[in-house]
């Protein structure tokens, strides 16, 4: 029995000493991992001086997955792709100190990443008076009307309401909860919550004009057009030409870009909507808007052989990225000679509407932050994304298991134009509108800004859908 028990716990010696020493499929990749979160990630100095050590996370990457891989009775002498994801996910991703929505590791059908936060609303509407707040209208019956609010003020969304401005009980949450505690009158009181609108039907390479005769509404799924083939990318850009030709053509007291559902890609591909907005008769209004977008959003950029290698691979597995970026003595000129503060006169002074949601992220966003080149800038719906702190983003495969690493080579962190805007809240929040939108309101929002009441026709069916 003694040798049995001694036979055993040699077995179990051996089977440990295995995972612990035996890997050195592991360690290439937990090498690789290191060297191209240091050479290639621009948010990794951000995280170091914040006191992320990147060191000691791999080691943790590295002990949690012997520990899982033992249990798991996984070959020792091999990488399992979905252990080494899940264990980069929960010791590097999501203990960053700075936080970065388009850092992800990535399986085939899987992606792991920090969650956003959506914007949960109730159906409990305050009237501000002085400092304070009374309920006007609440669906609990409850809460009464003409009560106070006792709660913390951030959670008062700004919305409009039959036709006037008030103020709705929310909740920003990573998960769609179904209720929440409200304080009333210093009692707390239970209520429901309700996801804020979003799109619900939209498809990729989307693009829609609809219009009246104040108003131009201009949808757009996503920034890419379709961008892996050069035909469909060439058609998708003449089809928003000619849409835009609408805003050579005629002076609209509104314009509303709905970006809802757009996840991003290249923001180039619809700045051209902005440049048109300032058209105004006169060719340079486009020039105008495109010099002050070129020089007010710089970032910092990280430079490595690992990026230079990334982006040769971008460019051969995506064949319409010459159409965006062509690099050239003029581009290089730019880059180097680049002057902080360029300033005009917009010639439109109508207002600009975007409609955004918690999918709008990324490139989108940044054509938000873009938009503020103009006066009259109205932000409806719900919170974006929380997607563009971090930009130029490209993918690497750790060698034995071929996990994937998509990280961010460019740096908005310290970009006046973005986290000067009073709207930006940083990554995972987003940009907060000027009217929060529930599916009831969207439209009646839309129609109180622009005091167009041919909307209510022309845009019917907007609350869950880009036209």
């Amino acid at each position: 029995m003694k040798f049995k028990k001694l036979i055993c716990s040699l077995l179990c010696l051996i089977i440990t000493l295995a995972f612990s020493f035996g890997n050195e499929k592991l360690d290439n990749d937990l090498a690789y991992l290191k060297r191209v979160l240091s050479e290639a990630y621009v948010g990794y100095e951000y995280n170091v001086e914040q006191g992320f050590d990147f060191d000691a996370a791999i080691e943790n990457v590295r002990n949690l997955y012997l520990k899982k891989a033992e249990k798991s009775k996984i070959d020792p002498e091999k990488v399992s792709s979905k252990v080494l994801a899940s264990c980069i996910n929960t010791e590097i991703v999501q203990k960053l100190k700075v936080l970065d929505h388009h850092f992800a590791v990535m399986l085939p059908g899987r992606v792991y990443s920090l969650k956003r936060q959506v914007w949960l609303s109730s159906e409990v509407y305050f009237t501000k008076h002085g400092d304070d707040y009374f309920v006007s209208f609440s669906k609990d019956s409850k809460i009464k009307k003409n009560s106070k609010y006792t709660g913390a003020p951030e959670n008062l969304f700004k919305v409009i309401r039959s036709n006037q401005e008030c103020y709705v009980f929310g909740i920003h949450a990573k998960n769609n909860i179904k209720e929440t505690e409200i304080s009333i009158n210093n009692k707390t009181y239970k209520t429901k919550l309700y996801m804020g609108n979003f799109a619900r039907e939209y498809e990729r390479g989307h693009l829609c004009l609809q219009k009246t005769d104040k108003m131009l509404y201009l949808s757009i799924s996503d920034c890419m057009f379709n961008g892996y083939d050069r035909t469909d990318h060439a058609l998708l850009a003449k089809k928003l030409q000619d849409y835009l030709q609408e805003l050579r053509n005629n002076t609209f007291e509104n314009v509303i870009v709905d970006l809802r559902g757009n996840k991003g890609g290249i923001v180039e591909n619809i700045t051209p909507v902005l440049a048109n907005l300032n058209f105004a008769g006169d060719y340079k209004n486009l020039d105008k808007v495109y010099l002050k977008l070129s020089t007010f959003d710089i970032g910092k950029i990280k430079e490595s052989e690992l990026i230079d290698e990334a982006v040769k691979g971008f460019k051969h597995e995506n064949p319409a990225y010459d159409k965006f970026i062509v690099e050239d003595s003029t581009t290089e000129y730019r880059r180097n000679n680049r002057v902080t503060e360029y300033d005009f006169e917009p010639a439109y002074k109508g207002k600009l509407i975007l409609i955004c949601d918690f999918n709008s992220a990324s490139a989108s966003e940044n054509f938000i932050a873009y938009s503020y080149i103009f006066e009259n800038v109205y932000l409806i719906g719900t919170n974006s994304s929380g997607t563009i702190d971090f930009a130029g983003l490209y993918d690497y495969y750790l060698p034995e298991s071929g996990v994937g690493l998509h990280i961010a080579s460019i740096s908005f962190k310290d970009s006046d134009y973005l986290q000067k805007n009073s709207h930006w809240h940083g990554d995972t929040k987003g940009f907060y509108p000027d009217y929060w939108c529930t599916d009831s309101s969207l439209l009646p929002t839309l129609v109180a800004i622009t005091k167009d009441k041919k909307l209510k026709k022309s845009l019917r069916g907007l609350h869950k859908q880009l036209l």
